[in-house]
Order: structure tokens, then C-alpha cells, then sequence
């Protein structure tokens, strides 16, 4: 009889052969009976080169922990969406194929999984960066191992990029209930995974654990520069959509509305710095300073947002070259 899974993890997979080891191997807990009550879902996304070979292999060694989809590529999203209809784990989270769980914090993990009830638990994480400069992102301000209501959630400022997939734990049950369902065929929907659940859920809690471990610096990674210019349009849809959700937000407290806003933000700021900074502005820039001029939040965070200490946003806005770049649409 198969164990009722604690946690799922779901590890969308593309062209990932230099780094999946490295991730697979870190989830590797030296409990064996804490490590049956995991499933990792492996969704390779029509790769080119061997992630599939190699996540069988893992999956042929643990085939009650380790299963391996493989599916059409359709970019992130689609990963996500298939690991919701597969997984069931009583809590879901995801690992980018690149990055990898400290194997001594996970195993912390899993067992405090088996005592909370909280629909969403936040857990420090570290920016791992390809010279070997480590940065911990942990939370400052709210009481650790404490439940909190969302509603009553308040963060201080040097918290705001606490709350982020690499952070975020969600109950299954919550994620059906919301209908957590990404857009497919572009990035950056990392974001949906944060934004549509914490609009409904009521409990959160924080623990004293750094689990995940992002890795900073691979060629083409999609927080690149270069990236952000080519996939510009991916930037729009993903803000363009939670942006529209965000601005019917009327009955909703206040401090749930910010804590959303500082999600909104992260691809909203990189959409405005590709056309007012990288680039000329593209044509569907209009339509996102329309659904801008509804939240006045909204507009006062992107005229507070600096490029090299200089407020772009703002300078945009205020000489009104809306008109100018008329020209290029």
C-alpha cells in the first residue's frame, strides 16, 4: 500500500542536463522513511538533450518517490499545469530544474510538514550565484512558527521580496480550490503561481528554514538582461493579467492588496525598463498604462522605481511622451 505523500515537487524540466543531477541529487534525504512520503514529479518539457535520459534513471532507482512525465514542450506554465492534475501530495511546491533544496533543510522540512496546517508556509531561501557568492533572503519582520491571517499580514519594506515561488509552499487542496492554472507558451508565470493562490488563501506561516537554493549566472537564464528584451511580450500577458485581476480588488484588505502589489510589481517594473529603458516601447505598451491608470497604487510604485537612480517611470510620465512613441505603433 502506497504512503499518502506529504509534499509534492514538481520540477519543470527543459534542456536541464548540465544541472538536473545537481537538483535530483539534493532531494536525496538519508531518512528512508521520511522519503517515501515524497513525490517529485519530473515534467520534462520536450527536451533536446538528455534530461529525459537522466530523469529515468533517477526515476528507475526511486520509482515510489521519483516520476518522470514527458510531455510537448509548452514552456513553464504548461509544466506547472500538469504537475497540478498529477500531483498529490497534501502540500505542492516547485523547483526549477537548475536550482536545487538544501538536502539538511528539506529533510527539516518534511517533518514540520507533518504538524502545520497553514494553507501557505514561507521559507527563507539563498541566491547562489555562479562565483560563489551567497545571499540569504529571509524574513525580518513577522513572528516565525506564528499562523497569521493574510488579511492581517504586515511586512516591512526590506521583507518585500520575501514572498516568491522560491519561498512558497501551498496547500494542494488551496491550489484546486483557486484553479491555479498558467498561462502557457511563455515565462515569467512563476509569478501566477504566487499571485492567484495568496488572493484566496486565509493562513500563512513563516519558518526558520532555507531550503531553496537559486542559482544565479547560467547562460540564458530567463532574469537576464537579454532575456527579459527578447521575451517582452511574455512580460505583457503575465501583467497584463494579474494586473486586470488586481484592479477589481475593491473588497479586499488592505494589507492583502499590498502584499499582491509587491508581486505585480516584479514583472510590471522589468515590462516599463524594456520599453523605456532597453528598447523602444512596443505596441501593446498602451494597453498597459491604461489598466495602469486605474490603481492608483499602481502608479505610485512605478514613479517610485529608479534605473540606476534615475526614476524613468516617472520622468516618462511626467513630459508626457506618451505622445512620442505614438510613432512606433
Amino acid at each position: 500500500m502506497k504512503k499518502q505523500k506529504i509534499l509534492s515537487i514538481i520540477i519543470p524540466t527543459y534542456n536541464m542536463q548540465d544541472y538536473l543531477c545537481r537538483c535530483l541529487d539534493s532531494l536525496l534525504i538519508q531518512n528512508a522513511t521520511l522519503f517515501e512520503f515524497l513525490e517529485i514529479l519530473v515534467i520534462n518539457d520536450g527536451s533536446k538533450d538528455e534530461s529525459l535520459r537522466i530523469a529515468k534513471e533517477y526515476e528507475n532507482k526511486y520509482p515510489e518517490v521519483i516520476r518522470v512525465i514527458d510531455k510537448k514542450n509548452g514552456n513553464y506554465g504548461s509544466c506547472v499545469n500538469r504537475g497540478l492534475k498529477e500531483a498529490t501530495g497534501k502540500y505542492f511546491r516547485l523547483l526549477d530544474a537548475d536550482d536545487w533544496f538544501d538536502t539538511t533543510a528539506l529533510e527539516q522540512f518534511l517533518n514540520i510538514l507533518f504538524k502545520v496546517e497553514a494553507e501557505v508556509l514561507c521559507t527563507s531561501y539563498a541566491l547562489r550565484y555562479n562565483n560563489g557568492k551567497c545571499v540569504v533572503i529571509k524574513n525580518h519582520s513577522v513572528d516565525l512558527n506564528k499562523v497569521f491571517s493574510i488579511d492581517q499580514l504586515s511586512m516591512k519594506k526590506e521583507d518585500e521580496g520575501v514572498l516568491c515561488m522560491h519561498s512558497l509552499t501551498f496547500k494542494l487542496d488551496l491550489l484546486k480550490r483557486v484553479g491555479l492554472q498558467h498561462q502557457e507558451g511563455i515565462s515569467y508565470t512563476d509569478i501566477e503561481y504566487c499571485f492567484f493562490p495568496l488572493l484566496k488563501a486565509h493562513s500563512i506561516q513563516f519558518l526558520n528554514i532555507c531550503l531553496y537554493q537559486y542559482f544565479i549566472g547560467r547562460v540564458g537564464q530567463t532574469v537576464s538582461r537579454i532575456s527579459y528584451i527578447n521575451s517582452r511580450k511574455h512580460l505583457y500577458l503575465v501583467s497584463k493579467r494579474i494586473i486586470a485581476e488586481y484592479v477589481l480588488l475593491s473588497d479586499l484588505f488592505d494589507l492583502r492588496k499590498k502584499l499582491l502589489l509587491n508581486l505585480i510589481m516584479f514583472p510590471l517594473y522589468r515590462y516599463y525598463l524594456v520599453n523605456l529603458v532597453f528598447s523602444k516601447p512596443d505596441s501593446d505598451f498602451c494597453e498597459i498604462e491604461q489598466l495602469v491608470k486605474k490603481s492608483p497604487q499602481i502608479i505610485n510604485r512605478l514613479n517610485n522605481s529608479t534605473y540606476k537612480k534615475i526614476p524613468f517611470v516617472k520622468i516618462w510620465h511626467s513630459l508626457n511622451f506618451r505622445l512620442s512613441f505614438l510613432r512606433f505603433i
